[in-house]
């Protein structure tokens, strides 16, 4: 079975949405993170290919969960997916605006 691994950075996201959620809600912050991340390991470790590639010359991959984009490198010669980021959608749109050219 795949292995799926979180990052500093991506543990570092994941707390940070955990700490803007528990300003209105602490449990259902603890809940969802919770909920997130058995979700996102149970879908890339049985489908780690069948996410969009969001940089095929990295081989980043995008897995979506309700508003939150999780990018992830699938590693063939460890059978691990590492999961890099998790970015509220926003961030994601925000980033592709800050991209765009008139």
């Amino acid at each position: 079975m795949v292995k799926v691994l979180l990052t500093r950075k991506a543990k570092l996201d994941l707390e940070t949405i955990e700490h803007f959620i528990s300003e209105d809600n602490p449990t259902r912050a603890r809940n969802f993170c919770e909920e997130f991340l058995h979700r996102a390991v149970e879908n890339l470790a049985t489908f780690s290919f069948s996410h969009p590639l969001y940089n095929k010359e990295k081989n980043i991959r995008r897995f979506v969960y309700r508003d939150y984009n999780l990018y992830y490198q699938y590693d063939t010669s460890k059978d691990s997916v590492y999961i890099l980021h998790i970015l509220h959608a926003s961030v994601f749109q925000n980033m592709l605006l800050r991209n765009t050219k008139k």
